[in-house]
């Protein structure tokens, strides 16, 4: 919503093709899609939604005017202090997106502006997938990928992919299941965008479209676990609104 609306602001064709095509993905509708623009003068969004909308294009327009108390003070109604930091974050990303995109003269309708989300049903699928899987799981073959995946989709798994100019960029696994503490819960097994094609917005695509599955699936949380290591991961996750909740211990038999 805030990608879509900074953009709108910024005149950025290149980054409304893309944000958009990740809005419906996130379960946006078009009707939604295009209020945005008079989001004042409709009933169709939330009073946090509203807030939301207000703050950005405050931030946005900031040369013009600064962001008034009563507008900051109606953003600590519905979101902690944490939550505003990350908001703000994004904003200040997008608007460094829009100016990015407008020098360079991007074109919209770009190969990136046509990528899919898919659910992997196909054997072919999964092999063209697999090498994408393989630079985050790089102590596997290929042929093992794939034979895995194939045995745990009878436990469950399932496998997600973006398509972009007939090549898979990114794969996400992920399973539907029942806990003690979460209840019904979407959990994530595998994320990796393929290494030339990072920075396109192809991991938030297949995130934001995980959100929604898991929405749809009635899931009251989204999990996974990332290694220690894994530094640009953890920043990635923390951008689109997960939290560090706990430790994850392994021991191998």
């Amino acid at each position: 919503m805030v990608k879509v609306r900074v953009s709108q602001i910024n005149g950025c064709a290149f980054c409304l093709n893309m944000h958009a095509v990740e809005a419906r993905a996130a379960g946006w509708t078009d009707r939604e899609l295009h209020l945005l623009p008079a989001w004042r003068e409709t009933p169709s969004f939330t009073p946090s939604e509203r807030a939301v909308l207000d703050f950005a294009e405050h931030v946005t327009r900031i040369s013009e005017h600064h962001v008034p108390a009563p507008v900051f003070n109606a953003l600590r109604e519905s979101f902690t202090e944490e939550q505003i930091v990350h908001l703000t974050w994004a904003v200040i990303a997008i608007n460094s997106w829009n100016r990015l995109m407008i020098t360079f003269h991007s074109a919209a309708g770009g190969g990136k502006m046509t990528a899919l989300v898919k659910l992997a049903t196909e054997l072919d699928q999964i092999e063209r997938s697999a090498s994408v899987m393989r630079e985050l799981r790089a102590s596997l073959t290929e042929p093992e990928i794939v034979d895995r995946i194939q045995e745990q989709r009878y436990e469950g798994h399932r496998l997600a992919f973006v398509e972009t100019e007939d090549t898979v960029v990114a794969v996400a696994g992920y399973r539907v299941l029942e806990h003690l503490v979460y209840g019904r819960f979407l959990y994530v097994d595998d994320l990796v965008t393929r290494a030339k094609s990072k920075r396109n917005g192809f991991a938030g695509l297949l995130f934001d479209w995980m959100l929604a599955e898991a929405r749809k699936e009635r899931c009251a949380a989204v999990a996974l676990d990332s290694g220690v290591q894994r530094f640009e991961a953890h920043r990635f996750y923390l951008r689109h609104g997960m939290d560090i909740t706990a430790h994850h211990f392994t021991m191998w038999l």
